[in-house]
């Protein structure tokens, strides 16, 4: 986190010619949509192969993840939007919904390894995303402080780490007896 600070700390100060990249809508933002939709996928996949509780885990992180995808992804009605691709949001709405049925669907598919989520075998397998949360409060914290490089920076680190998660949790076996 500190390394995040000081990298958007260094952008905020000493490199104005870089604000256009760190602006609300700007193209660092399709950089952290394509990043966390890797992690999305990394863990959609872990979901597929997995028998047991942890694919349901994977699957709800999934969708946590699919959602900050489609938030990256800039609005065509915001008053931030300078224009190239967008979503309106009817199209976004629509994607959550979507996607939503779609975890909706693998639970009821896993439903036998639902009481398995409660475990702490299972669900402390995702400490890992609490970190990446906490990034993404801190980068909250900055973007109230209109601090937009720390803001895009911390929440860029955030899903590199979700990102890294998600591919240890891939590379783990599908029975899982190892974590």
């Amino acid at each position: 986190m500190l390394v995040g600070l000081a990298i958007g700390w260094f952008f905020h100060t000493q490199v104005p010619s870089a604000a256009p990249w760190f602006d609300e809508d700007g193209p660092i933002e399709w950089i952290q949509a394509a990043i966390v939709g890797l992690a999305a996928v990394t863990l959609v996949v872990r979901a597929w192969r997995s028998r047991s509780p942890v694919g349901l885990l994977a699957c709800g992180a999934a969708y946590f993840l699919y959602s900050a995808v489609l938030r990256e992804v800039p609005s065509c009605t915001s008053h931030f939007y300078s224009g190239g691709g967008c979503l309106t949001h009817t199209w976004k709405y629509g994607l959550m919904t979507a996607g939503a049925l779609l975890v909706l669907a693998y639970f009821v598919l896993q439903r036998r390894h639902l009481p398995g989520i409660f475990r702490p075998r299972w669900s402390l397998t995702f400490w890992p995303l609490l970190v990446s949360a906490a990034l993404l409060m801190a980068a909250e914290y900055g973007e109230r402080m209109h601090m937009m490089e720390i803001e895009e920076t911390l929440e860029l680190f955030s899903y590199f780490y979700a990102l890294a998660f998600g591919w240890w949790l891939l590379r783990q076996p599908p029975n899982e007896e190892s974590l």
